[in-house]
């Protein structure tokens, strides 16, 4: 896939033009309240973008369009958001510990993340934020496997 091609912030593009097609990368992740916990998500590489993992009908980065998904209405931090614009939207990457997808606000480019149980939450105004307050952890490559 070539994601200049796509309706995606031009920092995402920069940064995905910057790295290893088939190497994803891991990030820690300081949430804007101070108290609140620091997470690990995972940013997908090209190659993962585009491989079948969560679904046989759609790839990864269309993982949110898959009707399957939705057995009730999403809740958490809601505002600005519901299910139609999630179905929308781009996904990018993993909360990896918890099973949560990474995605772009199909209208803004605000970052957000959704668990199988439908929780939602707002992460930051942008993909620049995002990695602004994120540290590097690690490091998945594929070629390995």
């Amino acid at each position: 896939m070539d994601v200049l091609n796509l309706d995606l912030p031009d920092s995402y593009k920069q940064f995905m033009n910057s790295r290893d097609e088939i190497v994803d990368l891991y990030y820690e992740f300081s949430r804007k309240k101070p108290k609140t916990l620091k997470k690990e998500y995972g940013i997908w590489c090209s190659f993962m973008l585009e491989q079948y993992s969560f679904s046989d009908k759609v790839p990864n980065y269309k993982i949110l369009s898959d009707n399957e998904r939705y057995f009730k209405d999403i809740e958490g931090f809601t505002t600005g958001i519901n299910i139609e614009l999630v179905k929308k939207s781009f996904a990018f990457g993993l909360a990896s510990s918890e099973g949560g997808i990474l995605f772009f606000h199909p209208e803004n480019f605000s970052i957000w993340e959704i668990y199988p149980d439908l929780y939602i939450n707002f992460l930051a105004d942008t993909f620049d934020e995002f990695i602004t307050n994120a540290k590097f952890c690690r490091k998945w490559d594929h070629k390995k496997l």
